[in-house]
């Protein structure tokens, strides 16, 4: 509901921090990869973890993807490649 509410009441400041997502994405990845253990192979919404630390990070990863699909999910793709006449 609230990525919901965010996408239609606005979001400020949105052209500016799509410019960086769109600008810096290898950086969202690069920080993905260190913030995520490799050890994991269960489903953390179906099997939530206890440790706060842990938590914390795949929040962290799914608010960072939301943010940045919200911001800058127009940009990411070029015209060129989609598959609408």
């Amino acid at each position: 509901m609230i990525p919901g509410m965010a996408a239609y009441h606005g979001i400020r400041h949105r052209k500016k921090a799509g410019d960086y997502v769109v600008r810096f994405w290898f950086v969202i990845l690069i920080s993905f990869a260190l913030l995520w253990p490799p050890y994991l192979q269960n489903r953390m919404d179906m099997h939530p973890t206890h440790d706060g630390i842990l938590r914390t990070k795949c929040e962290l990863v799914e608010t960072v993807c939301i943010i940045a699909w919200l911001c800058a999910g127009e940009r990411m793709f070029s015209k060129e490649i989609s598959w609408a006449g």
